[in-house]
């Protein structure tokens, strides 16, 4: 009988029912194995993807990039805030973790269990059917099975139980490791699934990406009388913030819009400021580190006879003092002549010439215009602070010739905002009666595409020192001799010194010491480094150019440090901030040219130069040096330890907290005191490491370190091209065949980041070269409280909060109400504390307005008065009541701008003003803002507005705050 092939009818009862139960049983084990076999590679996959998370998480917490996570306490401050946040935040991702581990465990006993299940129920069949051998090899397949499940069922356990283990001591070490490393920065090295590095930046390093309406800069020249262009550096085009996040609003309508003063225009000044009677004159100067008992003072003299002297002692003497190794009694020695050469060598008195400064700037950079006729330029930073800029306008504006101000469409801490200068400019008349000596440089704030350990403020806000120095050069055509000023916008000197500084002589050589002038880029025996690519020139391992042009890179300001208002002042008794800084424009410098003298007195020798590797203090190496055949090559030096150039001058680089004056708790050791005689103790020094911070009381301003081991960048192209010098002038130096950037020595190669890995200058370095640090030299002084630090200086409590919500001290608002932010503005203002921090109370003085001439202009710059200073303290063994009184009445000066406008300025006066008592444009209606007249105002409405009026009336007034902040 034939078979059909793959038909078990052949078969019969009990054998057929066998064979169909083995078939079954086969494909029910193989369905199994399958299903196994797929799910384990989800679970395989789906651990290792919770695994690589884990290490991504751990590795995130635990692999900071500085090993030893040394931050300065600033900064520890600025992220302590959100340390809790974050611990419980990584808590919660690793309790996460746990829960998903034990999930897991459940899930695989669950597997277990189903497969367990399966078998018992095939074992019972077979149990049934159990007089087959077949049957019963199945059934010791299945127990072999059974006993292969269990053991991954416990071996499973046991590695879940593991996991948690080490999951629970990693989250235990985690929390402390990531405790403390919070506090110093939010920049963590991780690695990747394939093991590479990669950099998670924290909060502030890119530009917020949060959407906001944008406005579009459109801009237009606008050429002063002597053809230069003055919105040369606006970017046309650039984005930035709208006002009040709506793309059609104007800049009058922004919600904390103030008003001008009514009828704003320049402070105009008498003549025996603006052209003083130089003997008449006596600067007096502090030490910036150390003890000073008794200021020193410098008598001031006239230009031309400065030049005459030099002439003779060129022709009589010639010898080259070492003011590098002077005392500060020599160099500040009143009856002996201090070389110093102008460069300029024609006496007779320039005519007034009202074509004199478009032929100056038309001039080539070698030729060195009239020292008497020099210029000065103010260099400053700009955010909001539109209160503080009307005062600055109006008190320079006589003084200064130009205005350069940085504005940016972010802040340095990354946050999006309006160019609220840049709109005021090109949209009101506001700043009309100043509008022909402003201009206005806008940048954008650098993307950080690399960590730093000062966080990524610090280094947005030092190339923006550097930038606003060599765009604003540029911008005005500085020349030989002119001066310039760089700060911030609340750092204010007084106004009658620049003009004794600009107009009078006798002082230079205390920065630049011998001095000198540059030589005929025409004459081929003129050597420039810039220009000649085969001459040596040492650079530090930022990348600046050593050379002895200067013998302080600055001098500086020592100015009160005042917080909210006049009254309330950090010590009453010496100067705690040395800023802004002053420093002359060097041609030679500019155009790489090398000094005739040196200022330790010894002539400048260019083979002993370029012979001389290294010395006690040069430790750097050389950019060019030259093979036997005659090609460039780098001699690989690198430097180590870039702390302090060879002249003794502290480098940006060099570990210095390069502004960060106040302690992160807004503390300073106030040991700065004065006796009862008013002079200077012997234990009152100005502390070194102790300053007020100098950034709107924030310290904004601190240098990056780049711990001197990185490569200095060889390259020697000129990476700022004439393209750039676009002002309206009728001659450019190229054109004179100098081959050069008449700039370049003032320009550093490479701004696209902070890393410093160009050449050239560091403008930033100015102003940290007036730190009171423990290196700094003991004959590097400041101008004796010769300038006020107006911190917080706002109006009222939105100008507050727009303005502290740029900094990265704000982190201690954040989780606040808006209401909450407000109090806790009010209460730190009404308790004269700092606005963020720990500080206690800062002490208060009885500001008045001042009413005679000597409260008004009080005689700090008298040299019959230092004269008799000097003769009392040396008489009354360190006593002089001349000291004590004239002391208390410097305490006590405002800006003119201030005291002649005490309504406008109200706030800074009396600091209820803008909280329980209304100002001025609070009271009076919109549309007489520019027009009214104080003087005719109803006595009821000044008795609101005017601030020390009616003082008796007001004791008594119950305190409140307004609900319309």
């Amino acid at each position: 009988m034939a078979v059909r092939r793959g038909c078990f009818c052949h078969l019969k009862g009990k054998t057929r029912f066998i064979a169909v139960f083995i078939i079954i049983t086969i494909l029910v084990l193989q369905l199994i194995h399958n299903f196994r076999k797929i799910d384990n590679k989800d679970l395989v996959n789906e651990i290792d993807q919770k695994h690589i998370k884990e290490i991504d998480i751990n590795l995130s917490n635990n692999s900071f990039i500085d090993g030893k996570s040394t931050f300065d306490e600033i900064e520890n401050k600025e992220n302590v805030n959100n340390e809790a946040e974050i611990k419980k935040e990584i808590n919660n991702e690793q309790d996460d973790n746990n829960e998903k581990n034990n999930e897991q465990e459940n899930n695989n006993e669950g597997n277990n269990e189903k497969e367990n299940n399966n078998e018992e129920n095939n074992e019972k069949e077979n149990n049934n059917e159990g007089n087959n051998e077949k049957e019963n090899n199945n059934e010791e397949n299945n127990e072999q099975n059974n006993d292969q499940n269990n053991d991954e069922k416990i071996n499973n356990k046991e590695s879940n139980e593991q996991n948690n283990e080490k999951n629970n001591e990693e989250k235990n070490n985690n929390k402390d490791k990531q405790a403390n490393e919070v506090k110093n920065n939010k920049i963590t090295k991780v690695k990747g699934k394939k093991g590479k590095k990669k950099v998670l930046l924290g909060p502030g390093y890119k530009i917020e990406d949060k959407y906001t309406e944008m406005h579009i800069v459109k801009k237009k020249p606008y050429f002063d009388k002597y053809g230069i262009d003055l919105n040369q550096y606006i970017m046309d085009g650039m984005i930035n913030k709208a006002i009040n996040n709506i793309t059609d609003r104007k800049i009058e309508d922004w919600d904390i819009y103030t008003p001008p003063c009514p009828h704003l225009h320049p402070i105009h000044y008498p003549e025996e400021i603006l052209n003083p009677v130089c003997e008449d004159i006596a600067v007096p100067f502090i030490k910036i580190k150390g003890r000073t008992k008794l200021p020193y003072y410098l008598r001031l003299r006239e230009i031309t006879s400065q030049m005459k002297k030099f002439e003779e002692w060129k022709n009589n003497d010639g010898e080259v003092p070492n003011y590098r190794g002077q005392s500060l009694n020599d160099i500040l020695d009143n009856d002996k002549y201090h070389p110093y050469d102008y460069g300029y060598y024609n006496y007779e008195k320039v005519e007034d010439d009202e074509n004199y400064y478009n032929k100056v700037i038309q001039s080539p950079m070698d030729e060195v215009p009239d020292p008497r006729r020099r210029r000065m330029f103010s260099m400053i930073l700009f955010n909001s602070e539109f209160e503080l800029l009307d005062i600055y306008l109006s008190e320079y504006y006589e003084i200064f010739d130009y205005f350069i101000i940085y504005e940016s469409n972010a802040t340095f801490s990354g946050y999006k905002k309006p160019l609220y200068l840049t709109r005021m400019l090109l949209e009101t008349n506001r700043y009309e009666k100043f509008r022909d000596k402003i201009i206005p440089v806008t940048l954008p704030v650098l993307e950080m595409k690399k960590p730093n350990r000062r966080g990524p403020a610090f280094p947005r806000e030092h190339l923006a020192r550097r930038q606003v120095i060599e765009k604003g050069l540029r911008a005005v055509n500085a020349r030989h001799g002119d001066i310039f000023v760089h700060g911030d916008l609340d750092e204010m000197p007084k106004a009658r010194l620049l003009s004794y500084l600009k107009k009078c002589g006798g002082w230079e050589h205390l920065q630049m010491g011998i001095g000198g002038a540059p030589l005929s880029m025409k004459d081929s025996d003129t050597k420039s480094y810039i220009r000649d690519k085969t001459l040596p020139v040492k650079v530090t391992g930022n990348g600046k150019y050593k050379i002895d042009y200067n013998l302080f890179p600055a001098l500086s300001f020592n100015s009160f440090f005042h917080e909210y208002s006049f009254n309330i002042v950090k010590n009453p008794n010496t100067g705690n901030i040395f800023h802004p800084n002053i420093a002359i424009f060097d041609a030679r410098r500019s155009l790489g040219q090398y000094p005739e003298f040196q200022n330790n007195g010894k002539e400048f020798d260019l083979d002993n130069y370029s012979n001389q590797d290294k010395d006690d203090n040069d430790i750097l190496y050389k950019r060019h040096v030259i093979n036997s055949d005659n090609n460039e090559v780098d001699d690989g030096k690198v430097d180590v330890d870039d702390n302090m150039d060879a002249y003794g001058n502290i480098d940006a680089d060099g570990n210095i907290d390069a502004d960060g004056n106040m302690d992160d708790n807004g503390n300073i050791d106030a040991d700065g005191n004065i006796d009862d005689n008013g002079n200077i103790d012997a234990d009152g020094n100005i502390d070194a490491d102790s300053n007020i911070n100098d950034d709107d009381s924030i310290d904004n301003n601190n240098d990056t370190n780049n711990d001197g081991d990185d490569t200095t960048n060889n390259s020697t192209e000129n990476d700022i091209s004439h393209t750039e010098y676009n002002g309206k002038i009728y001659y450019t130096d190229e054109d004179r065949e100098m081959g050069i950037d008449p700039y370049q020595g003032y320009t550093y190669t490479d701004n696209t980041n902070p890393d410093r890995k160009g050449e050239g200058f560091l403008g930033e370095t100015l102003r940290f070269s007036t730190k009171p640090v423990k290196d700094r030299k003991d004959n590097q002084i400041a101008f004796y409280k010769s300038g006020w630090h107006m911190s917080s200086f706002l109006p009222n409590i939105g100008n507050f909060m727009n303005k502290f919500q740029s900094y990265s001290h704000y982190n201690e608002f954040k989780k606040l109400s808006e209401e909450e932010k407000k109090q806790k503005i009010i209460d730190r203002i009404r308790s004269h504390r700092y606005i963020f921090g720990k500080g206690g109370t800062l002490p208060t003085v009885n500001t008045r307005i001042p009413k005679t001439e000597e409260e008004k202009v009080p005689s700090l710059y008298s040299y019959e008065v230092w004269k008799t200073i000097h003769e009392e303290y040396k008489k009354n063994n360190g006593k002089s009541s001349t000291l004590n009184s004239l002391n208390k009445i410097v305490l006590l000066e405002m800006p003119r701008q201030v005291w002649e406008n005490p309504i406008c300025y109200s706030y800074m006066i009396d600091r209820e003003f803008g909280l329980s008592k209304e100002l001025w444009w609070e009271v009076i209606p919109k549309d007489e803002w520019s027009t009214v007249d104080f003087n005719k105002l109803e006595s009821s409405i000044l008795d609101e507005i005017e601030p020390q009026r009616n003082i008796k009336k007001n004791k008594n007034n119950k305190r409140f705050v307004k609900d319309n902040y």
